[in-house]
């Protein structure tokens, strides 16, 4: 895990946009992990949100929401990108956390809060993630497909 403080992520807006720093000091903090693309990763990556919101004070609904985020997102990556390393990184801003997980460069696109039909059996994840996060969209950050997701914290 690292930690560093970066300009604030640009949000997306559903579609594929550029990682553009606002600039404007939002960004308290920021923390990462690569762990290798397998379905064994996926309790660490949960345990590595859980302990990074946690040691910042987050709310626990918060915690839960991002923690469940994450083990979706890291699925998906893992299941439909081919990708050899899943990269998470959280960021803090004033108001918000920001949960970023790469590469989703072949991970269908933010459908929204619309769940699959009935009889197939995948696509629910991006659903559940739609439903705990403010926010879902696919950005473009430094040449890689990312899936952003912002979570207000009014504390």
């Amino acid at each position: 895990m690292r930690s560093e403080d970066r300009g604030a992520p640009a949000r997306g807006t559903g579609h594929l946009t550029s990682d553009a720093p606002a600039g404007d000091g939002d960004v308290e903090q920021t923390w990462e992990i690569s762990v290798p693309a397998a379905a064994s990763e996926l309790a660490s990556l949960r345990r590595w949100a859980r302990q990074v919101l946690h040691e910042r004070a987050a709310p626990g609904d918060v915690v839960d929401d991002i923690e469940l985020a994450t083990s979706e997102l890291a699925t998906n990556v893992i299941r439909h990108t081919g990708s050899d390393t899943v990269r998470v990184r959280v960021t803090r801003t004033r108001g918000a956390w920001i949960l970023d997980v790469a590469d989703a460069e072949r991970a269908p696109a933010p459908a929204g809060r619309q769940l699959p039909p009935p009889d197939d059996p995948t696509g629910r994840g991006l659903y559940v993630v739609s439903s705990v996060m403010d926010h879902v969209d696919l950005v473009d950050v430094e040449g890689t497909t990312v899936v952003r997701c912002t979570r207000v914290d009014a504390s």
